[in-house]
């Protein structure tokens, strides 16, 4: 589910930062960091009951160009389809608003992560060394969006 400006509580909020804290334990967006992109960016989670599960943030610095920041599921939830799910919601929603490509980075260890936007359609851009600075190298992956 996409969320309205309305529908980004402080609530949610937190759930999403205890999510990016129990799935990226070392190296990850620091809750400020996490704050803004919440409330700036475009937010999509998946639940349960009532629970978050799992999200992602996008944003967009070129509206017809946007990037995915982040996307996340609790580690007792991973291998279920709930990733791939939210990828699916946050392609079908780019594509349906006109959108030309989604472009995202990945950490170059994060084999599940690549396999699953390899599987979605996405392509290897370029190596990034260093990246995600003491944690390794990114991959830049991007997905075309017209004409699916």
């Amino acid at each position: 589910m996409r969320l309205t400006d309305e529908q980004k509580t402080e609530k949610r909020l937190a759930c999403v930062l205890q999510i990016n804290r129990e799935c990226f334990p070392s190296v990850r967006a620091s809750d400020e960091k996490m704050t803004r992109l919440f409330r700036t960016g475009e937010v999509f989670l998946d639940g349960y009951c009532n629970a978050i599960l799992g999200f992602v943030v996008c944003e967009r610095f070129v509206y017809e160009q946007p990037r995915l920041v982040i996307i996340a599921v609790l580690p007792d939830y991973q291998g279920q389809g709930i990733g791939k799910n939210l990828l699916d919601e946050v392609l079908e929603f780019y594509r349906s608003e006109g959108c030309q490509s989604l472009t995202l980075t990945v950490n170059s260890k994060n084999v599940r992560a690549i396999e699953m936007y390899e599987n979605a359609g996405f392509r290897h851009v370029s190596l990034l060394k260093r990246y995600f600075l003491q944690d390794g190298d990114g991959i830049l992956m991007k997905r075309e969006l017209e004409g699916i």
